[in-house]
Formats: C-alpha cells, sequence, structure tokens
C-alpha cells in the first residue's frame, strides 16, 4: 500500500511537469535561435564596419614605447573598437533598470 501512494505521488508530479518542460524547451530553442541571428547581424556589422575604416594607422596623440606608437585605429581591429558602444549602452540599461531579485521576506519576522 505505501508503494502504491508514493507510485501515485511520483505520477502526479510527471503530469505537472510535463507543461514545464514543454514551455522550457520552447523558451530555450527561441533562445538558440535569438541568440543565432545576432551572432550574424554581429559578423555582418563588423565586416562592414573593418571594410570602411581603411587601414590601420597609429595613433599619435597617445603613448608611445621606444618610439614605436601603442594604440592603434582602423583596419581589423575596429570591429573591436566598435563594440564598445553596445556594451556601454546595454551597462547602462542594466545598470538604470535591473531590479535584484531578493525573493520573498516574511512579514512577521520574530
Amino acid at each position: 500500500r505505501e508503494r502504491r501512494l508514493l507510485g501515485n505521488t511520483a505520477a502526479k508530479g510527471e503530469d505537472s511537469t510535463k507543461g514545464e518542460e514543454k514551455w522550457l524547451a520552447k523558451s530555450l530553442s527561441v533562445e538558440m535561435y535569438g541568440s543565432s541571428l545576432v551572432a550574424i547581424g554581429s559578423g555582418i556589422v563588423a565586416n562592414i564596419v573593418v571594410e570602411n575604416s581603411g587601414s590601420m594607422r597609429p595613433i599619435d596623440a597617445f603613448a608611445t614605447y621606444d618610439g614605436k606608437p601603442l594604440f592603434f585605429r582602423g583596419g581589423y581591429i575596429t570591429a573591436f573598437d566598435a563594440c564598445i558602444v553596445p556594451l556601454v549602452l546595454s551597462a547602462t540599461i542594466m545598470t538604470v533598470f535591473w531590479d535584484e531579485n531578493y525573493g520573498e521576506r516574511a512579514s512577521n519576522a520574530n
């Protein structure tokens, strides 16, 4: 009798998680699809930025080491320079709008 009681409880638990698994699978598939689109778009934007930046050249206003410049602009490094814009924008949005989730607090603290 105890085995049957526990077996029925487990079966009911499995029924309740089937819907959650369905939504989890849907969420993960949408996330994978969206992540792929962002990666493709980022690659296209990086390619356009690099093609239009010209050749790599030193930035004379910054420090040098043994007469050789340390900082450059243009060329293939432009894609990395361009990523600073979405990085700063994302960090600003997260800082302003992200509320930390501390969970529920007990109303009657003894």
